[in-house]
């Protein structure tokens, strides 16, 4: 009888794990683009995007920020407009938790934004509890929701690479600060590799 059973489980779950092995379309599509948007390279994301993507970020206090973007050029300007006013060098992306449902891609885990501002030797970590989901349609990200723990970051001081005590960050510096801790680090799913850096 319990071998029976047991029979009959595995065939039940059988199917869901083989369908588990190889993240679907849209899965590989939103970390694609996620890893872009890790590395701050606002023109790396642009394909990806719809015409009509909405960016929305309500968990944002800033009072100059609009609860939603609409449109791939206006997304792309406020991104833009984001990364050259602040500074931004990377958003160091940490999520350990990866899933695809019903088209809408979610990431879980940490933003480790580093920014500094120009000829500075030091930057900023700015470090937040962050979840993102993606919605997939047609091949193309149609909405992009940020949720972050604005509430309560761990801002720290960080040296930045490339840099000494008596000159400020060069150009060459912040790509390189960039290449250190800019690449997305996720937990991959089964049978796929992912490189991950150290911060």
């Amino acid at each position: 009888m319990l071998r029976a059973v047991a029979s009959g489980i595995a065939m039940i779950v059988a199917p869901f794990a083989v369908a588990a092995a190889e993240p679907s379309a849209a899965e590989k599509l939103a970390r694609a683009y996620v890893e872009a948007y890790s590395r701050a390279d606002w023109s790396a994301m642009e394909p990806f995007m719809a015409d009509d993507i909405a960016f929305v970020d309500r968990t944002n206090p800033d009072p100059r920020s609009l609860p939603v973007y609409e449109g791939r050029t206006a997304v792309l300007a406020m991104l833009r407009e984001f990364g050259a006013k602040s500074g931004v060098i990377e958003l160091g992306l940490d999520f350990p938790i990866v899933f695809e449902s019903n088209g809408v891609v979610v990431f879980a885990g940490k933003v480790n934004t580093l920014s500094a501002a120009p000829g500075a030797t030091k930057g900023y970590r700015w470090r937040a509890e962050q979840v993102i989901a993606l919605t997939v349609s047609g091949g193309r990200i149609v909405r992009h929701e940020d949720f972050a723990n604005y509430a309560r970051p761990v801002i720290e001081e960080q040296r930045l690479p490339g840099t000494g005590s008596d000159r400020g960050v060069s150009a060459s510096g912040r790509s390189q600060a960039a290449r250190a801790g800019g690449l997305l680090r996720v937990s991959p799913p089964p049978g796929i590799a992912v490189a991950a850096m150290g911060r």
